[in-house]
């Protein structure tokens, strides 16, 4: 899907990982109704009956006379967001230990003093967010206090689970590898969870004072979208699961991984979960029609010891996917350095680059890198756009499978 010639539905607020939902929506099925369903079901007696968006509430209290409402502004549907944004505060791990403490801490999925402080400029970092009036991505000067926070655990839960990295040595163990991945894969839990919340307020508020047609195609995207979040959701959380005796015991049975050494310490940070369909040589590795189903990588990029690293991480059973889409990586050694930039920007959301690296920039570099971020559609035929021609952030030295 891309958003720019998709204008019904505004996504002001939302992460720039929305932006970058790509051609694998249009692929998924769904029991949306047809139009001429709708106006047929709108035209009957029909105030008693389940509404025809799916909402689950009868008609009457639902779409019956919508259009007659106010509509929503610009300022309410923000407001309403930011007001999400704020208020979901959860920890991911209480199903598993329900002995939670301290209440819900601002956890770090790029952590603060380790990695984000290593690639700041006066305790700020860039942070790419996109302009949804112009397309354009801008890059947002955030303080490394609030860059990559999320209420996603309680103060004991992200101490147990992360202290393995977080207050000692790397040591590049299975189980602090286990633990990187793990992080990436909860944050990603906690913003579907919080997109699948944002979606449901559009239905509720999105078509408001709207005719028939424009009613329709806000609640039929919404219902893609929250049925494909929802699936995801699905599959996260089953991994979630997967891996949970292994985090509580500090083992590392079920995870693999592709530990990618950097001659230097890189300018561009991140921690993202991904689903390539294509590795590097447009070689399709799977296709992305049900998102339940989906493989998975969790991508990793991080500083140690003033060592750069790139983490790949993924399921032992999908072992064959990890180390393909890797390799794929490392097919061509004049092209690593590059591929290993365009994996960070092209798929990923959750990035954090140096300020004083990118304003030494050229326009034109920055202009390319831009691109790479904002490329969304035919990504298994364009895989390789725009990876020729820009710096090299992140510079290989060697890589090791775990």
């Amino acid at each position: 899907m891309n958003l720019k010639e998709n204008p019904v539905i505004s996504i002001t607020g939302f992460s720039l990982g929305l932006y970058k939902v790509n051609k694998i929506m249009n692929s998924l099925v769904f029991k949306n109704k047809t139009l001429s369903e709708v106006i047929s079901f709108t035209s009957s007696n029909s105030r008693n009956e389940k509404c025809w968006c799916d909402s689950g509430k009868k008609f009457k209290h639902c779409h019956l006379d919508k259009e007659k409402m106010t509509p929503m502004t610009i300022q309410e549907e923000q407001d309403h967001l930011k007001k999400i944004d704020r208020n979901l505060k959860l920890c991911l791990f209480n199903k598993f230990d329900n002995d939670c403490s301290n209440g819900i801490i601002k956890a770090h999925s790029v952590s603060q003093e380790l990695f984000l402080r290593k690639i700041s400029k006066k305790d700020k970092v860039y942070s790419p967010h996109m302009d949804m009036i112009k397309y354009k991505i801008n890059m947002k000067e955030i303080g490394v206090t609030k860059a990559s926070v999320f209420y996603g655990f309680c103060n004991k839960h992200d101490t147990n689970l992360f202290s393995d990295f977080e207050r000692k040595e790397f040591i590049a163990s299975s189980n602090q590898l286990l633990k990187i991945g793990y992080r990436s894969l909860c944050l990603e839990i906690f913003k579907k969870i919080k997109v699948i919340k944002k979606y449901h307020f559009f239905k509720e508020n999105k078509d408001r004072g709207k005719n028939l047609l424009e009613q329709y195609k806000i609640q039929m995207r919404s219902n893609i979208e929250i049925e494909f979040n929802k699936n995801s959701l699905i599959k996260l959380e089953k991994i979630q699961s997967l891996l949970h005796n292994d985090i509580l015991n500090n083992t590392s049975n079920k995870m693999k991984h592709c530990l990618i050494t950097l001659k230097d310490t890189q300018k561009i940070l991140c921690s993202s979960v991904i689903s390539p369909e294509f590795n590097f040589n447009l070689e399709r590795l799977q296709k992305l029609e049900n998102t339940v189903n989906a493989k998975n990588l969790f991508l990793n990029s991080f500083i140690f010891n003033n060592i750069g690293y790139v983490l790949i991480s993924w399921l032992e059973e999908d072992n064959d996917y990890g180390k393909n889409f890797s390799n794929s990586i490392f097919s061509e050694s004049h092209l690593i350095n590059h591929k290993l930039i365009a994996l960070i920007l092209m798929y990923t959301e959750n990035i954090y680059i140096s300020p004083a690296w990118w304003d030494s920039l050229t326009d034109d570099k920055r202009k390319n890198l831009n691109k790479l971020i904002e490329y969304v559609e035919d990504l298994d035929k364009n895989i390789t756009l725009n990876i020729k021609d820009y710096p090299e952030a992140l510079q290989y030295l060697s890589h090791v499978f775990l």
